[in-house]
């Protein structure tokens, strides 16, 4: 960045770097120094971030998709402006029909922002096909908010269609949990 500070794409790294390194207490700052990684903070950080977001040259579209997933995320989970977020999601007209991507963090934001019917909106619209990438946490993801919903009946389903085909770990527990409550 200190070599070339008008490649704008190395803004995306860095930004989520110091907004990272910003979480760090001052008391353990220390191995962040040990590390390389001095000062950062959360909201310069994200004002880096969000200066790539609205970046409307030629190299602010690089990575343009990759740089609002990342600012959304950390904007939510990191600055805890989650209604913030979600405003950025609808007011951005992101592709969240085409766009697995989009359609994946409005559906999770959605769902840890208590806003199950927009997260429903999202993932019934999506398209979804042999062309697009098959993801098996959508399945997770409607059975949870089907279930947010008290549609019983079809958070079973898509829970344990979730729970048979995914080879992995992640929220399997969860997985099984739900289709307790469910049932």
């Amino acid at each position: 960045y200190r070599k070339f500070p008008s490649f704008s794409p190395n803004k995306i790294l860095l930004g989520s770097m110091q907004s990272v390194i910003g979480t760090v207490p001052s008391s353990y700052r220390w191995i962040t120094n040990i590390l390389g990684f001095t000062g950062g903070s959360v909201n310069g950080g994200l004002s880096m971030l969000g200066a790539y977001v609205r970046d409307t040259s030629p190299e602010g579209g690089l990575f343009h998709e990759e740089a609002l997933f990342y600012y959304a995320y950390l904007k939510f989970y990191i600055a805890h402006q989650p209604d913030e977020v979600m405003q950025l999601i609808r007011d951005s007209h992101l592709d969240l029909v085409n766009n697995a991507l989009y359609a994946f963090m409005a559906i999770n934001l959605s769902l840890n922002n208590h806003e199950t019917s927009f997260g429903l909106q999202v993932i019934q619209q999506m398209k979804r096909g042999p062309q697009y990438l098959h993801m098996p946490v959508l399945d997770y993801e409607m059975g949870t908010l089907k279930l947010y919903h008290l549609e019983l009946g079809d958070a079973i389903h898509y829970l344990e269609v979730f729970t048979s085909n995914f080879k992995g770990k992640f929220y399997l527990k969860d997985a099984y949990f739900k289709l307790a409550w469910a049932y």
